[in-house]
């Protein structure tokens, strides 16, 4: 979870250098979970919905499918297409629908 006091300590390294990613290049700016979190709070939703609340941009110059070829090789997995502009790896397609999440920083 980033915030204006540490993007560049934590996502500095990431757009000189980028390294192997377990969460596929993605982050999440703490002003936009918060709002994620009052979004789902308030949602008519009839029961428990799993979402992925995270930035729509990849936290890197370089895209997904060049750093999963770079740091996974023949062991990638296919990219799925996406709507966003930089995708990183995960969608937030679902929250964007259910909750109407719209997340404003990057």
């Amino acid at each position: 979870m980033q915030w204006e006091g540490n993007y560049e300590v934590n996502i500095g390294p990431w757009l000189r250098e980028p390294s192997p990613s377990e969460g596929f290049w993605a982050y999440i700016d703490a002003y936009d979970l918060a709002d994620a979190i009052r979004l789902a709070a308030e949602a008519g939703t009839p029961g428990h919905e799993v979402v992925y609340i995270a930035s729509p941009d990849i936290a890197s110059h370089e895209s997904l499918e060049t750093l999963t070829a770079r740091f996974h090789g023949d062991a990638a997995p296919p990219i799925r297409p996406s709507d966003e502009p930089r995708p990183n790896g995960l969608s937030i397609a679902k929250a964007r629908r259910l909750l109407g999440y719209d997340p404003r920083r990057s």
